[in-house]
């Protein structure tokens, strides 16, 4: 499979709406006949592994990474009432992850960490 990185106008664009939502009947109403929900399930798997996106389970969406391809652990505030999400990459996050890693022994797989309350838009 050939993957072609996007220039940064791409970028700019997917992440001002940064809530990419993936809801099956949509897909079966809008996409081609030629593409099927298991084909876009499988894409978004591959952008997870890549470090392209994460998957936020709470409001069952998929939002652009900040730091694509950057090893990182990040922490996701999310607006109840707008819906915005805002990622958060820190240092005490990471040394959560390494806490779980070196000094319990637990092999972290994947880590999403969700807030959700009110942006200071919405307050």
């Amino acid at each position: 499979m050939r993957l072609s990185i996007p220039d940064n106008s791409d970028i700019q664009k997917v992440a001002s709406s940064p809530t990419l939502s993936v809801d099956t009947n949509t897909t079966k109403k809008q996409a081609p006949k030629n593409v099927a929900p298991p084909t876009v399930y499988r894409s978004l798997e591959f952008l997870l592994s890549e470090g392209l996106i994460h998957q936020l389970t709470s409001i069952n969406a998929y939002v652009p990474c900040c730091h694509p391809r950057a090893q990182h652990t990040a922490a996701f505030l999310i607006c109840d009432q707008c819906q915005r999400v805002q990622e958060c990459s820190s240092l005490p996050v990471q040394e959560m992850m390494s806490f779980a890693e070196q000094d319990v022994g637990f092999v972290v797989e994947r880590s999403v960490i969700e807030l959700s309350g009110r942006c200071q838009a919405c307050q």
